[in-house]
C-alpha cells in the first residue's frame, strides 16, 4: 500500500543501479570478513562507539559466521551493507540480528536490504520474518510500576546517547511489525 512507498521507492532504485542481495550460508563468507569489520567499525563510530552485545548482535567473526549473512552488492563490486539472519529451528521463522551499514552507503540501503530479505525469506518457504527487538520501546510510564520499569522507560526516553533506542524502533516500525513484548533476565 502507500505507506510502504518508501520502501518501494527504495529498492527499485538500489536494483536499478545494479545492487543485489547474497545471502550467504554459515561460514561460507569468511572471505568477506575484511570488509564486514570494517563497516562494522565504521557503524559503531558512527552510533556509540561501541559493542553492547546484551539481548543485540555484535560483530564478531566466530558469531557473525555462525549464521547466515545477507551481504549487499552495489554494480562496482563494493560492499555498503549487511546483516545476519537468525533461522528458527523449525524453518518456519527467521529474522534479523546484527545490521550494519557503511559510512558510504546510499540513503534506503537497509530499506532495500530489508525488502530484499522479506522475499529471500518467502521463497525459502518461511512463514515469518522476525525483525527481532528494539529495545525498551514497548515499556510504559506509570508511577503504579516497579521503579525498574520506570527506569527503564526513562532509558529509552533519554538514553540516545548510550544506544539508538527510538532510531531502532522507528526504523523497524516502517515494515508494519506486529510488536510482541519480550523480556530478557540477567
Amino acid at each position: 500500500g502507500k505507506d510502504r512507498q518508501v520502501i518501494r521507492t527504495h529498492r527499485n532504485r538500489h536494483m536499478k543501479a545494479g545492487y543485489s542481495v547474497s545471502v550467504f550460508s554459515p561460514r561460507t563468507a569468511r572471505h568477506l570478513e575484511p570488509r564486514l569489520r570494517e563497516i562494522s567499525d565504521q557503524w559503531l563510530a558512527r552510533n556509540g562507539g561501541r559493542e553492547k552485545a546484551f539481548a543485540l548482535g555484535a560483530h564478531d567473526p566466530v558469531y557473525v559466521h555462525s549464521m547466515p549473512v545477507a551481504v549487499v552488492t552495489a554494480a562496482d563490486g563494493s560492499i555498503p551493507a549487511y546483516a545476519t539472519l537468525w533461522p528458527g529451528a523449525d524453518r518456519k521463522r527467521i529474522g534479523i540480528d546484527l545490521m550494519r551499514s557503511a559510512d558510504d552507503a546510499p540513503n534506503g540501503v537497509m530499506d532495500y536490504l530489508f525488502a530484499e530479505l522479506f522475499l529471500w525469506a518467502q521463497a525459502e518457504g518461511y512463514q515469518q520474518f522476525d525483525l527481532n527487538t528494539a529495545p525498551l520501546s514497548g515499556v510504559a510510564l506509570d508511577p503504579a510500576l516497579p521503579v525498574a520499569t520506570s527506569l527503564a522507560r526513562m532509558t529509552f526516553e533519554y538514553g540516545e546517547k548510550f544506544y539508538n533506542f527510538k532510531g531502532v524502533r522507528r526504523f523497524k516500525q516502517k515494515f508494519h511489525p506486529i510488536w510482541e513484548d519480550v523480556f530478557i533476565a540477567m
